[in-house]
């Protein structure tokens, strides 16, 4: 079972200009206490749901959450909002979705490079097993 955090009322900041377009939200790890620095993690804002590596806050505060123009738009909040976040742990999966879609294209180009090389992979083994068998 996923472990959850929230609803917290935080407000949202600007993200750093390293952290645009990388997926990266920056809070207090009090609100994500089942996600180390790196880890990927699920925002909940309303009935909206996006995925974004977790980072320290790094001057936010524990009051703010920073996030760049492309996870606010996706959320559907504006800059200097205050709104009730909801924090998920990310699975498996949920990660494989992030790095898919990952607004940065080098975890997105290795994640379709490896989901590729599996299906190849399982392609090569269904022939060999073929030709064995025959």
């Amino acid at each position: 079972m996923k472990r959850r955090n929230g609803p917290v009322e935080l407000t949202v900041l600007n993200a750093p200009l390293r952290d645009v377009m990388n997926d990266i939200v920056r809070l207090d790890l009090s609100h994500r206490p089942f996600a180390r620095s790196g880890s990927v993690i699920g925002i909940r804002y309303g009935n909206k749901r996006v995925l974004a590596v977790a980072r320290g806050p790094a001057g936010v505060g524990t009051a703010c959450i920073s996030l760049d123009s492309a996870t606010r738009a996706k959320l559907g909040i504006q800059l200097n909002q205050v709104g009730a976040f909801s924090f998920d742990e990310a699975g498996s999966w949920d990660e494989l979705a992030w790095a898919w879609s990952a607004t940065d294209a080098m975890p997105r180009i290795a994640a379709r490079l490896g989901v590729t090389s599996v299906i190849l992979g399982g392609i090569g083994l269904l022939l060999g097993v073929i030709s064995l068998l025959n």
